[in-house]
């Protein structure tokens, strides 16, 4: 069975970057050029939208370029809370957008603003969730679940916080619509389209290879200017 390998790191290359948002119409452009499908003849744009709409979050997620500052107010005796939404326009209509995970969180108290450290659920657990009644200023916080976040000790009273989270692109539909991302990050995005499309086809050796690309490009996205964590260089 063929296996994915885990995204390396290597020195970003030296590239003439173009630094400005990609629109869907460029995107149909650089994938067909890769399948040599110029006259539309194999793929249609609907389908190779979709696909590059898949390469767009799978680079994003690889690759955590897109970060969100999120205002989120802590409600006196609510201990549990979810990852927030963001609202875009990528063009054509306004995108609501699920944070899918966070680098930090930070309380605001009177004129002073800290971060509280991210803990194993088991240990807020242990040392917070002891009484059920104790109430604070919290002090750190956990991840349960795919979304869900746990405060201890739980507020005592309001706070206004802020949520740096990671969130996906917008959805591409219309020609015009641009995907909030800039060079490096979106040379990969063709790649991991152009492969999805060589797979619906069962041209597994073409596919294959166009992997290989995107797993090159992606890690050359990432640079020398990002740090390891959990695992996997994100955006920092």
């Amino acid at each position: 069975m063929y296996r994915v390998p885990r995204i390396p790191w290597v020195p970003t290359p030296k590239l003439s970057p173009t630094c400005t948002n990609v629109e869907l119409s460029v995107y149909l452009t650089d994938v067909r050029r890769l399948l040599k499908d110029a006259n539309s003849q194999f793929w249609t744009d609907a389908a190779l939208t979709d696909y590059i709409n898949e390469g767009l979050r799978k680079t994003v997620a690889d690759t955590g370029p897109l970060r969100s500052l999120i205002t989120v107010p802590l409600v006196a005796q609510q201990e549990v809370y979810t990852l927030p939404t963001l609202s875009v326009d990528p063009g054509s209509g306004v995108q609501v957008l699920q944070s899918f995970d966070m680098l930090n969180l930070s309380i605001q108290v009177q004129s002073y603003i800290y971060n509280i450290p991210q803990v194993a659920f088991t240990e807020l657990n242990a040392r917070w969730r002891v009484f059920t009644n104790f109430y604070r200023l919290p002090e750190a916080y956990a991840q349960y679940g795919q979304k869900n976040f746990y405060l201890g000790p739980i507020p005592d009273q309001a706070y206004p916080s802020e949520w740096d989270t990671y969130v996906p692109p917008a959805t591409l539909i219309a020609a015009t619509d641009d995907d909030g991302l800039m060079w490096p990050y979106t040379d990969p995005v063709k790649y991991y389209a152009a492969y999805l499309a060589q797979l619906e086809r069962q041209r597994r050796d073409i596919s294959q290879d166009m992997l290989a690309l995107y797993i090159e490009r992606a890690s050359s996205s990432i640079g020398e200017t990002h740090y390891l964590r959990g695992g996997k260089r994100l955006s920092g």
